[in-house]
């Protein structure tokens, strides 16, 4: 008896500690069936009616919470980026740009902005950011920035080749990098160079963002940086010495940030750069390729995959744990007595500790 009492406690404390060891915040998947879409899906943005907006390949996706809206533009081209304005939906695409705006009707009709540059576009030239500050609207390629000047109707381009096109704005200056020259920001309409750090040169960056009264600056090899406008500063997290592919990243409202990968999904960091969660497909996601990422009114962390997207309430009371081996079974019972969490199951009793 004293042997059976021993092997119950062990399943219950030790074995099931594990079972319960994955749970997570609740994840809703979108699948490109449900959705009437493409796999692929670029950027996300939110209009002021709260309604999201995603450039899904060939469409522009509208979500309103409960219906799916597909838009394409009049001559189909693959949209890369999109971002929300006012009362318009700014898009940019293959070899083109422009926005949306809502008719009475409620539909979304498009406005070419590219088509009214006197120089041609590039060859094969896709738009991968857009940036909106003040009376301006940026559009990135990878071979230039677009600054539209919303009052005067008029245009400014920089010419600025990068391996990874992204625009950062902190503290209404314009950050961005330009391949094997370094950072850059945009003064009086013209490039000007921050620093030429090899590391900042030749190392795509995938995130700037303020922190106390320097640059916090992440490179797609998983690498932080302190930057204080004279030198450049490794900045530990957890994510050193993780073989990680990065292409995404977000701050969050809460000062925590995410970063997506390529291949494992998203990692999310404190403010202090400790791992809070690693969340891949595995795990509950739809695909492991993190394209975008866009944070909600609502503080929910939109994902837009390789394939499908995912949207996670990180900020959740509740954490759900997903079965998917069937060890734990349907659940019958449930009982939190003083610090442990008791289920009783079709497959036996099972118990963790909740302190």
């Amino acid at each position: 008896r004293i042997a059976l009492r021993f092997f119950f406690t062990y399943f219950l404390v030790f074995i099931c500690w594990g079972l319960f060891s994955q749970e997570l915040p609740p994840i809703q998947n979108y699948t490109p069936k449900e959705y009437n879409g493409e796999y692929q899906n670029g950027g996300i943005s939110q209009s002021s009616t709260r309604n999201i907006y995603i450039a899904n390949h060939f469409s522009l996706l509208e979500f309103d919470g409960n219906t799916w809206h597909k838009y394409q533009l009049p001559s189909p081209a693959i949209i890369r980026s999109v971002k929300a304005i006012g009362d318009k939906i700014y898009t940019g695409s293959y070899r083109e740009f422009g926005f949306w705006y809502k008719e009475d009707t409620g539909q979304l009709s498009y406005t070419s902005l590219s088509d009214r540059l006197d120089s041609p576009l590039s060859e094969d030239e896709e738009f991968w950011d857009i940036l909106a500050l003040d009376h301006w609207v940026l559009f990135q390629s990878l071979d230039r920035i677009y600054i539209y000047d919303l009052v005067e109707n008029s245009f400014k381009i920089l010419e600025a080749s990068s391996a990874k096109a992204k625009l950062h704005l902190i503290k209404d200056k314009v950050y961005f990098q330009k391949a094997k020259q370094g950072l850059f920001t945009i003064a009086n309409g013209k490039a000007v160079l921050v620093d030429n750090d090899p590391v900042l040169a030749n190392v795509a960056i995938i995130g700037l963002y303020e922190l106390n009264d320097d640059l916090l600056i992440v490179t797609e090899d998983a690498k932080c940086y302190l930057y204080d406008f004279e030198t450049l500063t490794p900045w530990q997290t957890d994510m050193d010495g993780l073989v990680a592919k990065l292409y995404s990243s977000i701050q969050l409202d809460d000062g925590s940030f995410v970063l997506g990968s390529i291949s494992n999904g998203f990692y999310h960091l404190s403010k202090e750069g400790k791992l809070i969660r690693n969340i891949n497909q595995a795990k509950g996601l739809n695909n492991n390729t993190v394209l975008s990422l866009f944070e909600d009114m609502d503080h929910n962390l939109w994902l837009g995959l390789d394939n499908g997207v995912s949207v996670i309430n990180l900020y959740s009371p509740f954490n759900e744990y997903v079965d998917k081996l069937g060890k734990i079974g349907l659940v019958y019972a449930a009982l939190r007595h003083k610090n442990r969490m008791y289920l009783g199951t079709n497959q036996g009793l099972f118990s963790r500790r909740t302190d």
